[in-house]
């Protein structure tokens, strides 16, 4: 079962223009190569960038969950949807968890060694 794919409809959000403005802001961060689009690419930087390291057909299947047009990037205006969401299912507790344990797995073992759990406490 794939989370990411749209069942219902995509429902209105309702956001401040302060924070329009910084989803606008963000949106010509990431897209790099400043087409008005985040591809694939554009997007696995943008989750890097906080720790997550989603597959490509992780990052293509949240791209589906809002792609309107069905043209495979987001416009600003899917972007805005995408990182408005009150839930995020991709963003699970889980790899939330992952990323902070890779912050302290110094060496990137996949282990914590005992150096590098003292150094967390």
């Amino acid at each position: 079962m794939n989370i990411f794919n749209r069942t219902k409809p995509l429902q209105p959000v309702t956001l401040s223009y302060e924070e329009i403005l910084e989803y606008e802001a963000a949106f010509k961060a990431v897209d790099v190569d400043c087409d008005g689009t985040i591809d694939v690419s554009e997007l696995s930087s943008l989750l890097g960038s906080v720790g997550l390291r989603p597959s490509e057909e992780e990052v293509t299947a949240m791209i589906d969950s809002v792609d309107n047009d069905k043209d495979q990037v987001l416009n600003i205006c899917e972007f805005i949807h995408l990182m408005s969401r009150q839930h995020n299912p991709f963003i699970t507790p889980l790899s939330q968890f992952k990323a902070v344990f890779r912050v302290f797995d110094g060496d990137n073992s996949g282990n914590l060694t005992f150096i590098e759990f003292k150094d967390l406490i």
